[in-house]
């Protein structure tokens, strides 16, 4: 009758084991958590700008639509180079050589008018206030196509950067707010999740005919300021206070 008390003792004894071994085991368990999102935006003056000019001519023959733009673009090019600063970049955007058609309400048809030849350039700027002498020299200079301006930030991810750290400080507040109104302990960041927004700020492109009224002298563009923002979401270790 030995052979049960055997067994009742060997199951105290696991027991025994596993209750010792139990706060081991609760160390082990990831910590309980709070998860927060932190949010940021800020305003920076842009440090440089795109401005697209061009030329459109309209002539008989393609050879001469082709003539006549060259002649424009020639003149239109050395007006931009001159207003140009050491970091500026110019390059050609795109060029268009086709049929022009224009409908005939006496023949109630489609006819040929001619041949059009259109070539943009595209000028980066690092001087956003040198966009509008720059412009004004290109329409002087025989521009009749006109986009932009587009301004933006030469480093976007620095800025970017700079705006995920106040992002940070600020859903670190938020659990530092939270665990001491919860009574409990803030702890490391455990984990975190960065989200960010790519600055961007653009006027409407425009297009100014020949037609179109002379560019006034002196024009002056007002960059404004580009918005960027970032957000992220964090997950803090808290535990009760000692």
């Amino acid at each position: 009758m030995a052979r049960p008390t055997r067994i009742i003792t060997a199951i105290t004894f696991i027991l025994l084991a596993i209750m010792a071994s139990a706060p081991a085991v609760w160390a082990g368990q990831p910590p309980l958590g709070l998860s927060v999102s932190g949010h940021a935006s800020q305003e920076f003056a842009p440090d440089q700008g795109r401005l697209v000019l061009g030329a459109l001519t309209l002539a008989p023959t393609s050879a001469e639509a082709s003539r006549q733009n060259a002649a424009v673009m020639e003149l239109i090019n050395a007006a931009v180079k001159a207003k140009m600063g050491e970091q500026d970049k110019l390059k050609t955007l795109d060029y268009h050589l086709y049929v022009k058609t224009e409908w005939d309400s006496r023949t109630r048809r489609t006819r040929r008018a001619g041949f059009e030849a259109s070539h943009r350039l595209e000028v980066t700027s690092r001087d956003p206030q040198a966009l509008g002498a720059i412009l004004d020299a290109a329409v002087a200079a025989g521009a009749n196509i006109v986009a932009g301006p587009v301004w933006s930030l030469a480093d976007p991810a620095a800025a970017r950067r700079q705006v995920q750290v106040q992002a940070l400080a600020d859903a670190r507040a938020q659990a530092e707010s939270l665990a001491q109104a919860a009574g409990l302990q803030l702890g490391q960041i455990i984990s975190m999740e960065v989200d960010g927004a790519e600055p961007y700020h653009a006027m409407a492109p425009q297009r100014a005919m020949a037609a179109a009224a002379p560019a006034p002298p002196e024009t002056s563009l007002e960059p404004g300021m580009i918005p960027v923002g970032a957000s992220l979401r964090c997950l803090f270790a808290i535990a009760p206070k000692p």
